[in-house]
């Protein structure tokens, strides 16, 4: 199947993320409170990117199970994964709300 090949090909990418000292340390709980601020910061420029993209798409689809899919992954991106960000932020003692609204760096732009 295309899927299973397309699984086995990215094998080697998936456990290069797992193993980062990044999501080590996160894991660990070892990482440092501005270093996960700067995550926070970052990640929320990018998934407010990504939601602006899906939406789009939305305004291209033809029917209403593609419209619902997009919808449903502007709805995920805005909440389920920027829900992260709120844990992260209570880890590090910090407010979300202080966050949010961060200069996208340089290098975030090449993500």
């Amino acid at each position: 199947m295309f899927s299973a090949c397309l699984k086995a090909i990215a094998q080697p990418v998936l456990a290069d993320i797992e193993n980062h000292p990044f999501v080590r340390g996160i894991q660990a709980g070892a990482v440092p409170a501005a270093a996960l601020m700067v995550y926070v910061e970052q990640d929320t420029c990018f998934l407010d990117a990504f939601a602006k993209v899906y939406a789009g798409a939305l305004s291209k689809c033809t029917t209403k199970d593609q419209m619902r899919f997009f919808e449903e992954q502007i709805r995920y991106t805005l909440n389920d994964e920027a829900g992260a960000h709120q844990i992260l932020c209570d880890i590090a003692g910090q407010k979300l709300s202080d966050h949010q609204h961060a200069e996208q760096r340089p290098i975030t732009y090449l993500i």
